[in-house]
């Protein structure tokens, strides 16, 4: 997955699951949803830099609170920051 100039994931970095968050109003929430459920490997809520599968500097951009995990409300708002770009 590569960064965007302003942090966040690039559009190619959705690409695994694109697809999986149709909806109006709902495809951020749905892909967030979707990465969380596989890549969530210890099923705490979070993601950690490992389960990620992240740069560093992409999942920092991400980890807005700075506990060291995305969260799903972390994704949803990454996504939907790239989607207004």
């Amino acid at each position: 997955m590569s960064i965007e100039n302003h942090g966040g994931i690039s559009s190619s970095g959705w690409d695994p699951w694109h697809g999986r968050g149709r909806g109006m109003g709902r495809a951020a929430a749905r892909l967030a949803s979707a990465m969380m459920e596989e890549l969530d490997a210890d099923d705490d809520g979070g993601l950690s830099a490992t389960e990620s599968q992240l740069s560093g500097a992409a999942f920092a951009a991400l980890d807005k609170n700075g506990d060291g995990a995305v969260s799903n409300r972390e994704l949803r708002a990454g996504r939907a920051a790239q989607q207004t770009r």
